[in-house]
């Protein structure tokens, strides 16, 4: 019976897709009933590597899950990562003959303003408030207020035709309905509180391959920007120069520890083929931050990038699994970027691990729509 009321979320990582079905319990607690990862080669600039793979590796995913739940899911709410998102922002009125109490249904109508409008090759899939005015003053939320003139700043969302038929095309035969999500304003929605968002938020999500940059003002988003670029290819630098298994060079990210000063005698030791192998940390620290440099440039080069200037001393949350876990991390990106930086994760503690962060957001907002 609890099934029944379970809610199906996929996330499309740049590394992995992962389907969840989850449901709140009588605390309003967030429920995991089932989970699937399925490794895909993921996606670059805004294209997938290998197109017959995706649909693999999502059905079996949409399997796994029906099997765990033992009845058929009807719907999914799809997370669209930011390389497939595109970001407008625009203004909407409404005028009153006379002071009127603003209801849910004149937000409602506010917002459903050029509902139908369309871009070229692209479908909106969210809308949200960044600020409002009542008679020309601005306030957090109008509901319930007197006003002549109701004015709100919205975003708007829209996901790539690519990434909507290709999924739609996936599970045409299975009668699912798909509803998309924006992955990057799900995450403002869940991992920031109202009051860091009236004050604006820069929220990083560095993913295996993909980052997504933004910043997260009111309930919305007034700039998304995003890049290939990843802590994979910190792995892939320690594979090709340090000719390891991918495997091992993976290990190797991991004993990572930025903040030392390392000795010539200093090594880390990886176990290869059952065999102890020392490599100079020095040699392993070189190579990481020479990448981590490249990708903080590029997450400096989107700020700047940024329609609205972004204050020089905002903070910047860093969130997902690519970044976050490596030790000294903080410290090295503050030096270059020139701000704080802050780790982000889910405040559940099952779930307080920032590579979790677009999933448990995505099915927190699906829960609560």
């Amino acid at each position: 019976m609890l099934k029944e009321k379970a809610v199906v979320v996929a996330d499309f990582g740049s590394s992995k897709i992962n389907v969840y079905a989850g449901m709140s319990n009588a605390y309003n607690n967030l429920n995991i009933i089932s989970k699937c990862e399925q490794e895909y080669e993921g996606f670059i600039s805004g294209k997938f590597i290998e197109i017959e793979k995706v649909g693999k590796a999502f059905l079996s995913a949409i399997n796994i899950i029906q099997a765990n739940l033992n009845q058929k899911i009807t719907k999914i709410f799809v997370g669209v990562p930011s390389e497939f998102c595109f970001l407008t922002t625009n203004d909407y009125s409404l005028n009153f003959k006379i002071k009127t109490k603003i209801l849910q249904k004149q937000l409602d109508f506010l917002f459903n303003q050029n509902l139908a409008k369309s871009l070229q090759g692209k479908t909106l899939i969210n809308k949200s408030a960044i600020s409002y005015k009542i008679d020309g003053k601005s306030t957090i939320h109008p509901l319930s207020k007197q006003a002549k003139l109701l004015e709100a700043r919205v975003c708007e969302v829209y996901a790539e035709n690519y990434f909507i038929n290709l999924l739609r095309k996936i599970v045409e035969n299975l009668n699912i309905e798909l509803e998309f999500l924006s992955t990057t304003l799900a995450q403002g929605n869940y991992l920031l509180d109202n009051e860091q968002k009236q004050n604006g938020v820069v929220l990083v999500d560095c993913g295996f391959s993909s980052t997504s940059v933004s910043y997260h003002l009111g309930e919305g988003l007034t700039n998304l920007k995003s890049f290939s670029l990843g802590g994979g290819h910190i792995t892939s630098d320690l594979q090709e120069i340090l000719n390891l298994p991918y495997a091992q060079a993976e290990q190797l990210k991991q004993k990572l520890i930025l903040t030392i000063k390392p000795s010539p005698l200093d090594v880390y030791t990886l176990n290869i083929l059952e065999n102890a192998v020392e490599i100079s940390v020095k040699t392993v620290n070189d190579i990481a931050l020479a990448r981590i440099e490249v990708i903080a440039n590029a997450i400096n080069k989107c700020l700047q990038a940024f329609e609205n200037k972004i204050a020089d001393d905002k903070e910047v949350y860093i969130t997902g699994g690519g970044l976050a876990y490596l030790k000294g991390i903080k410290n090295y990106l503050s030096k270059i970027l020139k701000r704080k930086i802050i780790i982000l994760a889910p405040p559940p503690m099952q779930f307080n691990r920032p590579h979790l962060s677009s999933m448990i957001s995505l099915l927190h907002v699906a829960i609560n729509s």
